[in-house]
């Protein structure tokens, strides 16, 4: 049912709302496509049917920004990375610090130049594409697809990183894991697959003391 104020709209306007429901984030590309032209975009910013959430990314006015919207945002102006450390950590509760800007991953032979339009900034790492495979998860937020580290992988990448983002917050993240029953052998798993085993060893047999204290035991 339209309200009163909806009645004397252009009919774009109501396209635009549904093609953002959901609380999804689109390019003008996908908008365009969809058969709204630049101008009725324009008009819909300007009368608050939609907003500009970064440069070149739009969003219901009346949105709820889901949690990781950052992410979102981040893999839609550049696709094919990985969401990986300290915001990984985060998403998985591995954290309860948010680092400030999105860690993300990308392929080592592309420029190095990333699109950073978003509002949190973006920290690079460079990644051979096995290592953008190898324990990491498709997800979905506010309709982009993500591809972030799962809670595994994000341990042994906190551990492999610790001189990076420090000792303190690659430790927590592990303690985390391994108090809320995480497989230590997966990340001693992972480890071997990536060749850093050796780098994370030591901090994992660690864990598994920890593990034993807390009344877990680990898989022989």
């Amino acid at each position: 049912m339209q309200v009163d104020g909806e009645k004397n709209e252009p009919p774009s306007f109501g396209k635009i709302r549904k093609l953002l429901s959901g609380n999804r984030l689109l390019p003008p590309s996908a908008l365009v496509k969809a058969g709204i032209n630049p101008a009725s975009l324009a008009r819909a910013v300007e009368d608050g049917v939609a907003v500009v959430y970064a440069r070149g990314i739009y969003i219901a006015s009346d949105a709820d920004l889901p949690e990781g919207v950052s992410f979102a945002a981040t893999a839609l102006l550049n696709p094919g990375g990985v969401v990986c450390l300290s915001s990984a950590a985060l998403y998985h509760r591995l954290s309860d610090e948010n680092p400030g800007a999105v860690w993300y991953a990308v392929d080592p032979h592309k420029t190095k130049q990333i699109r950073s339009k978003a509002r949190d900034p973006v920290k690079l790492v460079f990644w051979t594409e096995e290592a953008r495979r190898i324990g990491v998860d498709d997800i979905e937020i506010a309709g982009v697809p993500i591809r972030i580290t799962n809670r595994s992988r994000t341990v042994v990448d906190m551990l492999r990183y610790r001189t990076k983002i420090g000792d303190e917050p690659a430790m927590k993240t592990l303690k985390d894991y391994v108090s809320d029953g995480g497989d230590l052998n997966e990340v001693i798993r992972l480890s071997s697959q990536l060749g850093w085993r050796k780098s994370i060893e030591l901090a994992v047999r660690a864990a598994e003391e920890l593990q034993s204290l807390i009344g877990r035991k680990m898989t022989p």
